[in-house]
């Protein structure tokens, strides 16, 4: 079994092709998996092949881009597809509507990839719940420390402090953000926060149909609508549009928006600027891994090369960007189970005293006394330390027994 890169994630099992995400030209998959449903990720509703999402996803992008999808097979949060000798089970991403993980269990390993996650609860979404696994793909938008994100409670209280105060003041307050995901948690927080009528642009309110479907009740009106133009026109109410659209603003407008970004950059040309994310900063990410324990991280999107290198040297986990890995093989034959084992037994002897840490750099250089490569003694180690045998201490980078 392999997993890479390859204009998408792609896991080559002994049976079948499976690729999540794929970006770009259309290509030929035994199996395609789309993990929710923002332009970046949804190239593969375009292909002749037979492509999974949550029904949520499917919908979503058909308002979005006005096209129907064929071949497509609905998926269900916690329910298995099994396919031949392996299984794919969807569960929560916490992104926005219908935005999945997968999780894959294989004969030889279990992989997750994590798709674009949020790890808090919101207004509109359920957080993301960590999944165990040997081998974790996960995304790294925000994976920098740079980005610690304050708490959401406090930032709707802002938002809805400023929103208010605006109008107050004789202004409409108009959102800039994006139309799927942001857009709905806008909207919902006006309506839990305020009395202001919320008017919304044309994709943003096919967008809301979709989320009311599903048991997301959103208050507001659509702007091409003759109650909309009205509401618009009065200018007592709050106008959510489209990150880059060309909508025509109302009189007097205070435009605002609503980003991740915002916790480190200055934003420009607004009158008030949110650290609002629909993804899982850098503190987030890291405690995901802590609890997925992987015996290695892929990292991909985003910060990837920043955090793959924070997380080896923070846990001694195994990690490296999945754009660098080309297609790496994953543990699994029984050949190599059988020398984890063995080779797990000669670490335990060079590790006799409870207690005290052994420097990773000194085991690795008695393994190869014993004929073992550097490679061979990391993977014997991540096994050990994933089973409980032994803990990895980061800042004296080494291991004890546990």
């Amino acid at each position: 079994m392999t997993v890479g890169w390859h204009e998408g994630i792609l896991v080559s099992t002994r049976e079948e092709q499976v690729c999540f995400d794929p970006q770009g030209r259309k290509k030929e998959f035994d199996k395609i998996f789309i993990s929710h449903s923002h332009n970046d990720h949804t190239a593969a509703f375009t292909y002749d092949a037979v492509k999974y999402a949550t029904a949520e996803t499917e919908q979503i992008f058909e308002v979005r881009c006005g096209r129907g999808v064929r071949g497509f097979r609905a998926v269900e949060y916690d329910r298995a597809l099994k396919f031949g000798s392996f299984e794919v089970i969807p569960r929560n991403a916490g992104h926005i509507l219908g935005s999945t993980q997968f999780e894959m269990h294989t004969p030889e390993e279990n992989i997750v990839y994590t798709g674009d996650i949020n790890c808090v609860d919101t207004l509109t979404t359920r957080a993301a719940t960590p999944i165990e696994c040997d081998t974790l793909i996960i995304e790294t938008t925000y994976g920098n420390p740079a980005f610690a994100f304050p708490k959401r409670e406090e930032v709707y209280v802002e938002i809805a402090e400023w929103v208010v105060d605006t109008a107050t003041n004789g202004r409409t307050p108009v959102f800039e953000v994006y139309s799927v995901g942001k857009a709905q948690e806008i909207v919902a927080l006006i309506n839990y926060f305020t009395e202001l009528p919320v008017v919304v642009s044309p994709t943003i309110s096919r967008v809301n149909e979709v989320h009311k479907r599903f048991g997301t009740e959103l208050q507001s009106v659509d702007t091409d609508s003759p109650e909309g133009r009205d509401i618009l026109e009065e200018g007592n109410c709050c106008y959510i549009v489209s990150a880059g659209s060309q909508q025509d603003l109302p009189k007097n407008p205070a435009r605002a928006t609503a980003t991740g970004w915002a916790a480190k950059f200055r934003l420009g040309n607004y009158d008030g600027v949110f650290p609002l994310s629909s993804h899982a900063d850098f503190s987030q990410l890291v405690s995901y891994i802590e609890e997925a324990k992987p015996s290695i991280v892929y990292t991909c999107y985003g910060q990837d090369e920043t955090f793959s290198t924070y997380i080896t040297k923070r846990t001694g986990i195994r990690s490296l960007p999945l754009k660098n890995a080309g297609t790496m093989p994953l543990l699994g034959s029984e050949k190599e189970q059988r020398g984890i084992k063995s080779g797990a037994e000669k670490v335990l002897d060079l590790m006799a005293m409870p207690g005290f840490v052994y420097h990773e750099k000194w085991i690795i250089e008695r393994m190869q006394a014993s004929g073992l490569g550097a490679p061979e003694t990391k993977k014997i180690l991540d096994h050990m330390r994933r089973k409980g045998i032994i803990s990895y201490e980061g800042d004296l980078k080494g291991y004890r027994l546990t």
